[in-house]
């Protein structure tokens, strides 16, 4: 029961799973959380340019090796979409440590911390999970039609907009941005591998409703490391956290893009993209 309950929660994982077979010819790859997951416009009707690997939850050790282990030489964009609890998050600490299993079952990236994952009995579960990812990856009629539009809309992330519910949030993801034990290193390594490999690489500062923004600091003390990091470098940083074009209508709730924001970050970000130099 463990595993069929597991899986059937986390079709985000999944559809980031199906999106690897675009991988070979696609230009452009997006990672991050959930704020990557909805607030990038995947047109599918396009061609298969782009794969998004965004998943709710996704810490920047976890986009590191998904770039690390999927980059290729037909990549020449990279856009991460990094959030106010990206400094400090690490997803095998949080609630949502279950998705660690699925990372390892799917795309083969270990645990970030092998010691945490073997002192705690919820990981004893990875047969019973390996069992029902076997079964699920079996059936691919049935995982397109569970995975298709997962990104098209938008339903199951609404929090409310309610002001408290939004503070709550906005509070709790500064907890993790103020964390003495950094996941910096991660983006300073993706910064200076996508230079190294002659990519245009593009740092989102996630949009945010201003009842998100009034319990926080302000963006130069959230983002200061993202700052000093991209300094000197070709790494570009679209700071949609400010951006004024994302008005109240653009979100579905305190921190995540509707159809609406997605369209306008996307095109602001490739508008970034088109004017980059190629190496």
């Amino acid at each position: 029961m463990i595993g069929k309950v597991f899986v059937s929660h986390k079709y985000d994982l999944f559809y980031a799973y199906r999106q690897l077979r675009k991988i070979e010819t696609a230009n452009t790859l997006i990672l991050g959380s959930s704020h990557g997951h909805l607030g990038w416009f995947v047109d599918e009707s396009a061609g298969g340019g782009e794969v998004n690997l965004s998943v709710a939850s996704q810490d920047l050790y976890y986009g590191f090796k998904l770039y690390e282990t999927f980059n290729r030489v037909n990549i020449k964009n990279v856009v991460l979409f990094f959030s106010v609890f990206s400094p400090g998050a690490c997803l095998l600490k949080t609630l949502n440590r279950n998705q660690c299993i699925l990372y390892k079952q799917l795309f083969h990236i270990g645990y970030q911390y092998d010691d945490i994952a073997n002192e705690n009995k919820f990981f004893q579960k990875e047969p019973a999970v390996q069992k029902m990812v076997s079964k699920e990856l079996g059936n691919q009629t049935r995982l397109e039609k569970r995975t298709e539009g997962t990104l098209n809309y938008r339903k199951k992330i609404y929090r409310g907009k309610h002001k408290s519910k939004i503070h709550n949030v906005a509070l709790k993801n500064l907890k993790n941005n103020k964390r003495k034990i950094s996941q910096m290193g991660y983006l300073r390594k993706l910064i200076d591998e996508t230079e190294r490999n002659k990519q245009k690489f593009v740092i989102v500062l996630s949009p945010a409703t201003n009842a998100y923004k009034e319990v926080l600091p302000p963006p130069n003390e959230l983002f200061s490391e993202v700052f000093q990091l991209v300094k000197g470098k070709k790494a570009k940083v679209f700071n949609g956290y400010d951006c004024p074009l994302f008005e109240n209508d653009c979100f579905a709730d305190g921190d995540h893009l509707n159809n609406k924001g997605a369209h306008i970050l996307t095109e602001q970000v490739k508008k970034i993209l088109n004017e980059t130099k190629t190496y």
